[in-house]
C-alpha cells in the first residue's frame, strides 16, 4: 500500500525484513506468504527475499532508510505484515521494535503503525465478508 514511497533497495530491504518477520516464529500461514508476494509484486521487483539476522536488517535499515517518510513506510509496512495472520508472535513484535528503535521511531507512533495494520486486517476481513454475501443489486 505504501511501498511506492520507496525506493528499490529499499523494498528490497522491506521484502527481506518481511521474510524474517513472517518466519521468526517458525510458522508461515498462509496469509503470510500471501502478503509476501502481494508486496514483492507491488514492487514490481524480480527478487526472492531473503530472511537477515536483525543485525543485518538494522544495518541496512540504518543506512538505507535516512529519511522520515520512507522510514514511517517501511514500519508501517513491517506492522501489516506482523498482524496479517491475526496473531502477534512474540519474536515477531520484538523484530519490529528492535527496528522501530535503530530508525529511531517512537514507541507511540509504531503503537499506532500497528494499530492501522489491525484496522487494515479487519478491513479486508469485512470486505470479503460482503463479497461473499453474493447478494444482487436491486
Amino acid at each position: 500500500m505504501f511501498l511506492n514511497v520507496l525506493s528499490a533497495d529499499q523494498q528490497r530491504l522491506f521484502l527481506d525484513a518481511a521474510a524474517t518477520m513472517l518466519s521468526v516464529d517458525g510458522d508461515v500461514a498462509s496469509a503470510e506468504a500471501a502478503l509476501l508476494e502481494g508486496a514483492r509484486i507491488e514492487c514490481g521487483l524480480e527478487y526472492e527475499p531473503q530472511q537477515r539476522s536483525l543485525d543485518e536488517l538494522a544495518a541496512a535499515a540504518m543506512s538505507s532508510l535516512t529519511e522520515r517518510p520512507a522510514r514511517n513506510a517501511f514500519l508501517l509496512e513491517l506492522a501489516g505484515t506482523m498482524v496479517v495472520d491475526g496473531e502477534e508472535a512474540p519474536e515477531e513484535v520484538e523484530l519490529l521494535v528492535a527496528l522501530a528503535k535503530v530508525l529511531d521511531v517512537s514507541d507511540e507512533a509504531l503503537a499506532e503503525f500497528v494499530a492501522f495494520g489491525r484496522q487494515a486486517l479487519d478491513l479486508v476481513a469485512s470486505g470479503q465478508a460482503l463479497v461473499a454475501l453474493g447478494r444482487e443489486q436491486a
